[in-house]
């Protein structure tokens, strides 16, 4: 059973990303709220799992996304914040692929941005069978201009290993579609380019002050 709106299949999908407003961390809150109000514009139904933050909802509807706000457990260091992450995304992510995708409206997308999530989407991907994309924002090889300690191996292996078991991956420039090539070893033919776009009408105009000759002089008069 599918539904079309414009020739295009409606679908399902379930997005996987550490940080959403009100939680701002990097560039990634953003993206992801810009990004899929469009894809509710376009008929598409989407999922959010992100981690809960103050006193936002666990659950609310933002621009047509429904946002699922995850509690984590205590952690001892980053990482083990990162596992319990992706522990409480996956629960979250086999109740939702379960109970919200039945027989006849499944979920055909999970969409999990950059290594953070990789765990818990590669997992999901596995046991319910749905194909997975990954958009991969930037690369612990870049944002440190080579590996050079542990650490830094660590995260290159997490997005080698979501790039190895996407379907697609995503990327925003040219420039990131070479550099996940080589870094993390991901065939050029599975990488897609896809430019990060603005919003008209969130944008503020900016106040300009055209400053002549003749403003100078009432300046100084």
């Amino acid at each position: 059973v599918g539904i079309y709106l414009n020739g295009v299949a409606a679908m399902k999908i379930l997005v996987l990303a550490w940080e959403f407003p009100p939680r701002i961390v990097g560039g990634i809150s953003r993206h992801v709220a810009e990004l899929y109000p469009e894809f509710v514009k376009l008929g598409h139904e989407v999922h959010l799992l992100t981690v809960e933050f103050g006193h936002a909802p666990r659950y609310e509807i933002v621009d047509g996304i429904r946002v699922h706000r995850l509690p984590v457990g205590a952690s001892h260091d980053f990482f083990h914040w990162i596992a319990n992450m992706n522990q409480s995304m996956g629960q979250q992510g086999g109740k939702l692929l379960q109970e919200e995708g039945q027989a006849d409206e499944p979920f055909q997308i999970i969409h999990a941005h950059d290594w953070l999530v990789a765990d818990a989407a590669v997992a999901l991907k596995d046991l319910f069978n749905v194909p997975l994309i990954a958009t991969i924002h930037a690369t612990e090889y870049g944002r440190m201009n080579g590996l050079h300690n542990e650490i830094h191996h660590h995260i290159n292996d997490k997005e080698t290993f979501l790039t190895a078991e996407a379907w697609r991956v995503i990327v925003c420039t040219d420039y990131m579609r070479l550099e996940v090539g080589w870094a993390l070893s991901c065939p050029s033919e599975k990488i897609d380019v896809i430019y990060n776009g603005i919003c008209q009408e969130k944008k503020r105009p900016r106040r300009c002050l055209l400053y002549t000759s003749d403003a100078a002089d009432e300046e100084d008069s």
